[in-house]
């Protein structure tokens, strides 16, 4: 299973590797970013750029969290691994025990966006921005040019759906995240701690960049802000939490000669 300092590591390079697709207005945010890594814990990362020392915070703040305030991100991971290393030289005359674990993993998955609460997640967004946010002064003392926040966000596969003011809900298409105004005024209350503020947008089934980003010159906030007013939503769920009905999964063997 990945350790910590590897899973904010996978976030920095593949937020890296989102630069040549940036449009040209968070760019040159993303373009701190560049340099040499030095992998350390307060902050969680340096760059070197030339003369300049960008200190990187990593953390993570999932849309689906599990009873306990777990992440599902996070727990799914380990339960994914633990499973695979149980069966995987083991599986003869295990397959159906295999099977029952593996539906258990995706049916956990499935409860967690069916239960996703708007409310639970901006509450957290909120709780863990600020006490990173607390700690950015002590990080400046190592003589930093600049602090950059790194926000993971991972996301479920299923639709993701939109709510404006007036209640009027539309489904997010294309590789877009419905930022709300719950989350600009998180951030512009820690502004005056951070230089840059990066969201990076997580789903598994991107390899190579994060499904998408969104950049925040925290010295000029508001001007970050005006170039995706269009986007801005008073809250947003799941399409599959909008269901009345739990789904439940049912997975099937199917032998093959």
């Amino acid at each position: 299973m990945e350790n910590k300092k590897s899973v904010e590591r996978k976030c920095l390079d593949k937020t890296r590797a989102y630069t040549y697709y940036s449009s040209k207005s968070p760019k040159y945010i993303l373009e701190v970013l560049q340099g040499e890594i030095v992998e350390c814990e307060r902050p969680d990362f340096i760059i070197m750029r030339n003369l300049e020392k960008i200190g990187v915070e990593h953390f993570i703040i999932d849309t689906l969290i599990e009873k306990k305030k777990i992440s599902r991100s996070r727990s799914r991971q380990s339960e994914i691994q633990r499973t695979f290393d149980k069966y995987h030289d083991n599986l003869d005359g295990n397959d159906e025990q295999a099977l029952r674990e593996i539906q258990n993993i995706v049916q956990a998955d499935v409860d967690a966006v069916q239960n996703f609460d708007y409310n639970k997640f901006i509450s957290e967004f909120a709780r863990i921005i600020k006490q990173h946010a607390e700690k950015t002064q002590k990080y400046k003392k190592n003589n930093l040019t600049e602090m950059v926040f790194l926000i993971e966000i991972p996301i479920s596969r299923m639709k993701l759906v939109g709510i404006n003011r007036d209640l009027k809900m539309s489904t997010i298409k294309g590789r877009k995240f419905p930022i709300t105004e719950g989350m600009i005024k998180v951030l512009k209350q820690v502004k005056q701690d951070i230089d840059f503020i990066i969201i990076s947008i997580m789903r598994d089934d991107c390899k190579r960049v994060p499904f998408s980003v969104y950049a925040f010159d925290c010295r000029k906030i508001d001007v970050s802000i005006d170039g995706m007013k269009n986007d801005i939503y008073m809250k947003f769920t799941y399409d599959l939490q909008l269901d009345p009905v739990k789904a439940k999964v049912n997975l099937k063997l199917e032998k093959t000669m």
